[in-house]
C-alpha cells in the first residue's frame, strides 16, 4: 500500500477519535489517562463572562487535541493504533521492494476523517502520523506547549517546525504546512505531521538531505 493523504478531521470525526483514544489507553498502554471529552477547564461562579469564553476551546483547538491525543495513545504501538479506526488499511512492504522494513496504515475514525501513519517494522519507536484540516488554521499552540524550531516557506506552502514539550505528544517533532492562495489545488489548508526522532534518522533520505545540508540533523521539513 503506497501512501494516502489524510483528508480532514470534522465535527464527527473528533468525536469518533476520542472514542478511539479511550480504547488506545486500554489495547496499547500508551499515553496517559485521557479525559472522554474535550471540555474547558471548569470556570467559577465568581469567573466574568470574558474568562468563561476564553475558556472554551477554538475548533482549531479541539481538532488539535484530538489528534494529539491519538497519537499520544497509539504512539508506543502505530500499527496496532492505525488498526483499531474504522475502514483501517494496513501493510508493510514485502522483501525486495524499495521499502522495505516500513509500514504503512491509514484509517477513518469519521466520515470525513483520515489519519495516517508509517513506521519502521523493527523498531515501531520510527513512526509518523498526519492528517489535515480544511476547515481550521492550526498553530503548534494548539497541540500543547512547544518550542518553534523554525519557519520557512517552500513552493507555494508555509511550513513550521516545532518541539512538543508538554501534553501527549511530548518528545515529538510536530511539522504545520499550509497551503497558501498559491496552491489552487488545496489553498487555505493546513496539514499536520507528528515524528519520532527515531523517524527522523531511519528514514534513510531524509536524514542524508540534511546531513548534506549541514544541519547535524534531520527535521521533519521534506
Amino acid at each position: 500500500m503506497r501512501r494516502r493523504e489524510a483528508l480532514l478531521l470534522s465535527g464527527g470525526g473528533l468525536a469518533a477519535l476520542l472514542v478511539v483514544v479511550l480504547a488506545l489507553n486500554e489495547t496499547t498502554g500508551g499515553g496517559e489517562p485521557l479525559p472522554s471529552t474535550i471540555a474547558p477547564s471548569p470556570v467559577s461562579v465568581a469567573a466574568t463572562t470574558t474568562t468563561a469564553i476564553d475558556a472554551v476551546p477554538s475548533p482549531a483547538q479541539e481538532f488539535a487535541a484530538a489528534f494529539a491525543e491519538f497519537v499520544g495513545a497509539g504512539r508506543s504501538a502505530p500499527g496496532k493504533a492505525i488498526q483499531t479506526l474504522p475502514d483501517a488499511i494496513h501493510d508493510c512492504y514485502p522483501r525486495g521492494d524499495p521499502d522495505y522494513g516500513w509500514c504503512e496504515g491509514a484509517g477513518q475514525p469519521g466520515k470525513t476523517t483520515t489519519v495516517w501513519t508509517k513506521y519502521r517494522a523493527s523498531n515501531p519507536k520510527a513512526f509518523r502520523f498526519s492528517t489535515h484540516t480544511d476547515s481550521v488554521k492550526l498553530q503548534c499552540g494548539d497541540f500543547g506547549a512547544h518550542q518553534v524550531v523554525r519557519t520557512w516557506p517552500h513552493a507555494c506552502t508555509i511550513k513550521r517546525h516545532c518541539k512538543m514539550t508538554g501534553g501527549p505528544a511530548k518528545g515529538l517533532e510536530l511539522l504545520l504546512t499550509y497551503m497558501t492562495p498559491k496552491c489552487s489545488h488545496a489553498a487555505g489548508r493546513t496539514k499536520a505531521l507528528f515524528a519520532s526522532p527515531e523517524y527522523l534518522w531511519a528514514d534513510v533520505p531524509v536524514g542524508q538531505v540534511y546531513l548534506k545540508q549541514g544541519l547535524g540533523r534531520p527535521d521533519p521539513g521534506w
